[in-house]
Formats: C-alpha cells, structure tokens, sequence
C-alpha cells in the first residue's frame, strides 16, 4: 500500500529520452528536471495535508457577494525537507526544493544534504551504504520528508539515510517519500521490509 507506481506516457517518453545513450547535456539536466518536476506534483498532490480555505478574490471590488473562494487546498505551513543524495540526487532535490519554495510558507522548507556511498565487497557486489557526510538543518517531526533519488537499484542507500534521521534526530516525521525514476523489485523489497511505512 505504500508503493505507488505511476503509468504515465508523458513521463515514461520523457524518461526514454533522459535513457538514451545519446542524450547528452544540456538535455539530461533538462529531462531530469521536468521528469522530477512532475513526479513532485504528483507526489503533492497525493500526500501533503490539505485544508479547507475560502476567501475573497480580486473580483470582489466588482462583486463583493459572488467573488468567493473555497475548497481543498494544501497546507502552507506544511514542514517540508528535500534530501540531496550525493550523486544523482543533487539536481532531483534541488527541483523538490524549489518547487516547495512556492507552495510552502519558504520558513518551513529546507534542503538537508548527505554524501553517501555505496559499499562493496571484494567481488564487487554493492553490500550496502555509507554516510561519510552530511549536513541537516534541524529535526524532521512533523516533516513531510522528500527523498528523491533517480536509481533505486538495491535500497541500501535509502535505507541507511533512514535509518539516519530516524536514530539521530528529533522526530517522527510526518512522512518519508521517496521518490525514484528506475526501481527494482530488489530495491522494493529491501525498503519495505526495513522502513514498512
């Protein structure tokens, strides 16, 4: 129930393009924000806390008794913190970031940072991650936590950046997204059973 795959053929075409080997830059900057731009709409729109607002538009100088507003919206003061993975994250979170900026109270969005690498053993096979830096700009309670990171191969890196904020800062989080372009069922299975929610 917490992995939601999207079917989507715009971001699926885009993402083509961002695999071809003979996309090269700028287009692979481009195709990444546009496909993380997208996915963090999505993401929004289908997790972040919303709350009814009504109010006056500007109409209402003309028609104070019909220019009302009202619905669902987000919660502005919602608490957001974008996570950038060292290597690929970096240009994913900061697309989360400043997306966040406009559709948060920006007092409630920061960017927390993490280089983070992947461990191997003497054959070469990825046997987990390591943190060997970060920087974290507070605790995460009440946060939507985003964590966007392209390749979701074998979880390890989500898992110990998980682990991280779960056993070294003031929390609970609101929630973890992560957020991925490429999964494995290696990686869905590792991070399910690890981090459940």
């Amino acid at each position: 129930k917490n992995v939601h795959i999207l079917n989507s053929p715009v971001l699926l075409s885009l993402l083509g393009r961002l695999c071809r080997p003979d996309t090269i830059q700028p287009q692979v900057n481009l195709l990444t924000h546009m496909l993380y731009s997208h996915l963090f709409l999505e993401v929004i729109n289908h997790e972040i806390d919303q709350v009814e607002v009504s109010f006056k538009t500007r109409m209402a100088a003309a028609h104070p008794d019909k220019a009302n507003c009202k619905g669902a919206y987000l919660n502005r003061n919602s608490r957001v913190v974008s996570v950038a993975l060292a290597r690929a994250g970096i240009l994913p979170s900061q697309t989360c970031y400043e997306n966040s900026n406009y559709l948060f109270n920006p007092d409630n969005v920061r960017q927390d940072h993490f280089y983070i690498s992947r461990t191997v053993n003497s054959n070469g096979q990825v046997t987990g991650s390591d943190i060997t830096g970060s920087k974290i700009g507070g605790g995460i309670k009440d946060c939507y936590v985003l964590l966007p990171d392209p390749m979701a191969a074998t979880g390890s890196t989500i898992v110990e950046v998980l682990n991280h904020y779960k056993k070294n800062l003031e929390g609970p989080a609101k929630k973890f997204i992560a957020i991925h372009l490429i999964i494995t069922p290696e990686y869905i299975r590792h991070v399910t059973k690890e981090h459940p929610d």
